[in-house]
């Protein structure tokens, strides 16, 4: 994928060390020539006498903007101790009041630190403060991109060192609330225009000494007329040097803007710290700069029009900008570079964190989700009469089933995987059959649509390999867990434990936590599986329902709990690092779905926050990919059993918007600004169900009644509740169908 800003960026990069050199200490050398607007001075004065103005005492009014360090582009605590260095050491400045914005802390430590702090010296300060649940109420920006589910790109996967610029595209909307700068800025000249003529709404590490003051003050008090003065800034690698009153460095870094109380310009909220906010600003007033080659001074020239104001300033002395803690980032050819990524990744670590402080909060990792506590007491309860007495009646004959079933092990299969290790787990690719050029039938080749008999799900044949055992394990542990919790007979809770105990964790037993022979092509890659293998663990999720519910009859010791929770925790270690796993995570169709609800659901299980956090935002971009905008699946339309795969993945959907509902997030709402949305999915699909006539393909024969689950979550999801569970044809599918048992529960 090209992402030309990208690009632009690292070009600039290169070509801005000749524009800045080194950050000056302190020095003698003159000024680098500045571009200065030919301005008509005699209109100016005009407007300026008619305006009132000038009658009014020439009084400024600085604010500077405190806001969060972000680790690793600042040393922790450098905002407090830059606020300290200027209480203790910048001089009073004629003619101008002091105040300060506290804005969005995090840290409430280190907000009640600072304001501490300013309220011991007398300072004033307007507090703006961060409130997590408004932040939780955010969403992710996922329409910016050049092509829909960039994250999803397999080209930007490999580009590591891009992820963070990527990844900050994501969050602009989070960024903008937690960092606030722009909106700081103007709150800072919304204020300061009640309380002097002049208002300098500047970063908080700001520093003015006594000469620079004098220089900025001289050059505003000679031209009021003119609304804006652009403030050169000098890089301070150590702040010590300022206490030298020879201390003139060479300005040139990215300038402050000192305002005249009835400017119109403000800064642009969209633009996000990061992003160069205040640089837009500046390209909107014509300041000329390194900014001009960058990718927001590109996109601006790009569409050059006639801004208000534009070119309306003059420049006013400098000032000295703090150190940040980080003096590589400040000194040296790369500091720049340096400061670019640190910033990226400082932005990316705290909006994850406070990301993660969200979710935790809304997990639940002992509670079962497709089998809660609610459902299966109601089905206990039920009386004489009453149709969930019938399904109560039925799930205790499907657990009695079970037990008969007896115990299954990876061990037991009647062939061998690849690796000859029995505990590895082996099924071939069902739909790849010998081929009949060669001898030997290598390498197979693909018949779509028509499966092999030896993979069909529990028919003969299929004890050679690991299928069929694992699909009873699966459902088996969660029926048996289920049947206890209405029943009360631990004997039921006692098999579940037996079956996970034999197939997870037994060393005799147990199968190794991946699955590396999953759908293996013979005579391809290895004899190792494809990505597509992950699809026949999709059922995992229930038995994560029935582990908790046999964690709660204490039919699964804590001790054993634990066991299971190490190896599910390797299985998803495979999951997202072996690139078997990432290629399923980046399959674009049914496939790439079946890992996120795999993953997702192992997350829930493990309580890991920052693992759903970035589940759910792929999740959305996976819909971008897979529904066009009117909800069809052009993915799943391209198979010759398209029906059967459109109904497959639509479920494995419904499913996984089910964990998210569990979380706090609501994937049925989602909706990218072009229209691609998962409800819409929901919606195209059951409209060919009033006729049961399919345009499309499908060779084999469908059951419609599987729409039954879709069209009851659409009811749901439309606050139409049915409390009587589904007559009883349409309670139990086949599994290949991917609806869960007891799917109305």
């Amino acid at each position: 994928m090209k992402f030309r800003p990208i690009r632009q960026l690292n070009k600039l990069v290169r070509g801005v060390r000749a524009l800045f050199g080194r950050p000056a200490a302190p020095s003698t050398r003159q000024q680098p020539p500045r571009f200065q607007p030919t301005l008509d001075l005699d209109a100016l004065r005009a407007d300026y006498v008619a305006s009132g103005l000038a009658s009014e005492p020439d009084r400024f009014v600085l604010y500077r903007i405190i806001g969060n360090d972000l680790p690793p582009r600042h040393r922790k605590g450098s905002a407090r101790a830059n606020l300290h260095f200027i209480l203790k050491h910048e001089p009073e400045l004629a003619d101008c009041e002091k105040r300060w914005i506290v804005n969005r802390i995090i840290d409430r430590a280190e907000e009640r630190a600072i304001i501490d702090l300013l309220e011991r010296r007398g300072q004033a300060y307007l507090h703006i403060p961060f409130d997590l649940d408004e932040y939780a109420r955010i969403g992710w920006d996922l329409d910016g991109f050049p092509e829909r589910g960039a994250l999803l790109n397999l080209s930007m996967q490999r580009k590591k060192a891009h992820k963070p610029r990527y990844l900050i595209q994501t969050c602009i909307s989070k960024n903008n609330y937690a960092m606030n700068n722009n909106g700081a800025r103007n709150a800072a000249l919304l204020a300061g225009r009640a309380a002097a003529k002049w208002v300098l709404p500047w970063d908080g590490n700001c520093f003015v000494t006594e000469a620079a003051w004098a220089e900025l003050r001289a050059a505003v008090l000679a031209q009021p007329y003119v609304k804006y003065f652009v403030v050169p800034m000098a890089r301070i690698p150590s702040n010590r040097a300022l206490l030298d009153p020879a201390c003139r460095p060479v300005a040139t870094d990215e300038p402050q803007i000192l305002f005249r109380r009835d400017a119109a310009l403000m800064f642009d909220p969209a633009f996000p710290y990061g992003m160069s906010p205040k640089v837009e600003l500046l390209l909107r007033l014509g300041v000329p700069g390194p900014w001009d080659q960058w990718p927001v001074g590109k996109a601006h020239h790009a569409n050059d029009k006639y801004f208000p104001d534009r070119n309306s300033f003059l420049y006013a002395g400098w000032v000295a900008r703090l150190e940040s803690g980080r003096r590589r980032q400040e000194i040296g050819e790369d500091a720049m570079r340096r400061r670019k990524r640190a910033r990226d990744i400082g932005i990316i670590e705290t909006l994850n964190a406070l990301d993660r402080k969200v979710m935790s909060a809304r997990l639940h990792r002992d509670r079962p989700i497709f089998y809660p506590a609610a459902s299966l007491d109601r089905v206990r309860e039920a009386g004489v009469g009453d149709p969930w007495r019938d399904v109560a009646t039925r799930l205790v004959a499907d657990a009695h089933v079970a037990m008969t079933r007896g115990l299954h092990a990876v061990t037991d299969k009647t062939t061998r995987a690849p690796s000859g290790d029995p505990h590895d787990y082996w099924h071939p690719a069902p739909f790849w059959w010998p081929n009949p050029q060669t001898p030997d039938g290598l390498p197979y080749v693909d018949r779509d649509g028509e499966r092999r008999p030896d993979t069909i799900l529990h028919a003969p044949g299929s004890e050679q390999f690991d299928r069929s055992r694992l699909q009873h394990v699966l459902e088996d542990t969660a029926l048996c867990a289920a049947a206890w919790r209405v029943t009360g007979q631990k004997a039921f809770a006692l098999h579940g434990a037996a079956l996970l105990r034999r197939w997870f964790l037994a060393s005799a037993t147990r199968m190794n936590p991946h699955l590396r022979y999953a759908q293996v092509r013979l005579g391809w890659n290895d004899n190792l599986g494809t990505g597509s293998g992950i699809v026949e663990m999709r059922d995992l999720p229930l038995l994560l329902d029935g582990a908790r519910l046999l964690v709660q009859a204490q039919a699964l010791g804590r001790r054993e709990a634990a066991k299971f929770q190490t190896w599910i925790a390797a299985y998803g270690a495979w999951l997202r690092d072996d690139p078997q796993g990432v290629a399923a995570c980046l399959t674009p169709n049914n496939i790439g779905t079946f890992y996120d609800l795999q993953a997702a659901a192992i997350a829930v299980y493990l309580g890991d926050a920052g693992a759903l956090n970035e589940i759910f935002r792929r999740c959305r971009e996976r819909i971008q990919l897979q529904f066009d905008p009117d909800g069809s699946q052009p993915l799943e339309l391209e198979r010759r059993d398209a029906l059967h795969y459109c109904c497959f993945n639509l479920q494995a959907w419904s499913t996984l918007a089910r964990i998210a509902e569990s979380c706090g997030e609501d994937l049925w709402a989602y909706r990218s600004a072009a229209g691609h949305s998962l409800r819409h999915g929901l919606d195209w699909l059951l409209a060919f169900e009033a006729t049961r006539t399919w345009p499309h393909g499908q060779i084999d024969a469908f059951d419609w009644n599987r729409l039954a689950p879709l069209r009851r979550e659409r009811d749901r999801l439309d606050g139409r509740t049915d409390s009587a569970p589904p007559p009883a044809a349409l309670q139990s599918f086949p599994a290949e169908t991917g609806i869960r048992p007891y799917w109305f529960l």
